[in-house]
Order: structure tokens, then C-alpha cells, then sequence
């Protein structure tokens, strides 16, 4: 059965918010002057991945499936790290300037 165009078409924009929402506010959260904010969301789909991992074990149907539920966890990590690497850049260039102004 072939689905209605427009149906198909709003469930691949729900499709699309559903993954760049938590990605944007990843990044908003890792542009934050603490580093702790950043941190939040790697550490929730960790603790998710975990408890789907020891539900797998119990029910023993342990597979391959327990690796797709640590890669949001392994995204934000990577964003986490980039965002926070590349302000620690701009500070250092901006203290730089700042000293050359001094002389």
C-alpha cells in the first residue's frame, strides 16, 4: 500500500526535528561558559544505552543492537569535545591579543 505524499512528507520533517533538535541543543548547551551543561545530554543517552543494554542481557537477547543505542551517547561526546576544544582556542587567541595590546 502506497502512503499518502503528504503524510510521507511530514513524517520525514518529524524525522528530521527528531534528530537536529537534540543535536542544536547540544551545541547551545556546549557553548555555555561551564562545561558541566554540555555534559548533560552525552550523559543521559549513556545511562539509557546502559539500561537498554541490561535489559538485552536479562531477556538474553544480547546482539549487535545494544552498540546502535551508545551512538546518540558517542554524537554528543564528539560535539562535546569539538565545540569545547575550539573555544578553548578562542580564548587563548583573544588573551594573545590582549597581551600584544599591552606592549
Amino acid at each position: 500500500m502506497i502512503a499518502n505524499p503528504i503524510t510521507l512528507i511530514l513524517m520525514l520533517i518529524l524525522f528530521l526535528l527528531i534528530i537536529t533538535l537534540p543535536i542544536l541543543l547540544q551545541v547551545f548547551l556546549c557553548r555555555m561558559d561551564s562545561k558541566w551543561p554540555g555534559l548533560i545530554l552525552p550523559i543521559i543517552s549513556f545511562l539509557i544505552g546502559l539500561l537498554s543494554s541490561f535489559n538485552m542481557v536479562t531477556t538474553n537477547n544480547l546482539s549487535y543492537q545494544v552498540l546502535f543505542y551508545f551512538i546518540p551517547s558517542l554524537v554528543f561526546s564528539v560535539i562535546y569535545v569539538v565545540i569545547r576544544r575550539n573555544r578553548g582556542n578562542k580564548k587563548t587567541d583573544e588573551l594573545r591579543k590582549m597581551r600584544a595590546q599591552d606592549l
